[in-house]
């Protein structure tokens, strides 16, 4: 695994202590999944998720596009502690985008039932979470190297390949590794 990308994983998870109670993936299911996918998903990736305990941990990132009204929604929606303390602090409390790191599951649900997940796999990109509050599903290419731009499509995005690949595809970060040492806040939920 890069060693930039494995750093930036041990750096959240001593600033994040509570991402050590959440899921690594097992062996058996990324292996499942890859062979359902055609076999590209990376060996980095395979690693990243079977090593470290990402599956189902919610993320929240310091986003420099992120909208006031729809910030507060997401933070009530994470725990009512969040918001209230969201409301004692406004002034210092960061607003924070949130995304559902995807468990292998929750991946092949995306890449492989949904029309933009199975288009972008055909492009080479790999789900690896889902928008906290929209839902809208982020990639990683496959072909970037082992610590790849993420990017966020909308979940209404048009049933057009080429509109989907030109138009609809956002970068969030230019590296893996500079999206996790943008995470501000870590929640575990055990329902992903």
């Amino acid at each position: 695994m890069n060693s930039v990308l494995k750093k930036s994983i041990l750096h959240l998870m001593d600033s994040q202590p509570d991402l050590k109670q959440g899921r690594k993936a097992e062996m058996a299911e990324m292996l499942s999944l890859n062979r359902d996918c055609g076999g590209v998903i990376p060996e980095w990736l395979i690693e990243l998720l079977t090593n470290y305990p990402l599956c189902g941990a919610q993320f929240g990132w310091e986003s420099p596009e992120l909208d006031e009204d729809e910030a507060e929604e997401d933070i009530k929606k994470v725990s009512w502690t969040s918001y209230l303390l969201y409301l004692a602090k406004k002034d210092s409390y960061p607003l924070l985008a949130w995304v559902d790191w995807s468990t292998p599951d929750g991946m092949r649900d995306v890449m492989l039932e949904t029309y933009i997940g199975f288009e972008l796999l055909k492009h080479g990109y790999i789900n690896v979470a889902t928008d906290g509050s929209s839902s809208d599903p982020y990639f990683v290419p496959i072909n970037r190297g082992d610590n790849p731009p993420l990017f966020v499509v909308s979940g209404c995005a048009p049933a057009d390949p080429e509109l989907i690949m030109n138009e609809e595809l956002s970068l969030v970060s230019e590296t893996l590794s500079d999206f996790f040492l943008k995470i501000k806040k870590v929640e575990i939920v055990n329902d992903h």
